[in-house]
């Protein structure tokens, strides 16, 4: 198994670890115990101990043989939100922010030179009459604001540049 590889992990409780067939297919699964597997890939056997797993990061600690891995978890909506590309902007530096639906801005909560991290709030967005706060996808540097209070705006539209 490659340490650096991405795979779709199914966990219905902490004992039990079911594979996505699309992703570790040519591997057959032996359940020993509620953390230890043999993992076969037809040539040779791997013991597999899970070690931990910490489900607010959704992270999956193992040892296969002597080496210790990670698995990023992800269930059907993760598996969703990446197809769908919106873990793009969640990356530490990002250049724009734009709309993720049509809206009406509201408010926005900084000037050009604030810097902002993972989380902060960068402008209120009204849509289908629901207030939405549009919160900072990374860090950086506001370069640019490209709308304003009651400016009505289009899905995708670039709001803020980013240094």
């Amino acid at each position: 198994m490659d340490k650096n590889a991405s795979y779709n992990v199914d966990i219905q409780f902490f004992g039990d670890l079911k594979v996505n067939p699309e992703d570790l297919s040519k591997y057959d699964w032996k359940k020993l115990n509620d953390r230890e597997y043999i993992v076969s890939d037809g040539a040779k056997q791997h013991r597999v101990q899970v070690l931990s797993f910490d489900p607010k990061n959704k992270v999956l600690k193992m040892l296969i043989g002597e080496k210790p891995f990670s698995l990023k978890v992800q269930n059907k909506l993760d598996q969703l939100i990446s197809s769908l590309g919106f873990e793009e902007g969640m990356k530490k530096g990002f250049k724009e922010l734009t709309a993720p639906m049509p809206g009406l801005v509201l408010d926005v909560k900084l000037s050009v030179g604030d810097a902002v991290e993972p989380g902060d709030p960068m402008l209120v967005l009204e849509a289908m009459k629901m207030e939405n706060i549009i919160k900072s996808p990374g860090s950086g540097i506001v370069k640019e604001i490209c709308v304003s209070k009651d400016d009505t705006v289009n899905k995708n539209q670039v709001l803020i540049k980013m240094e």
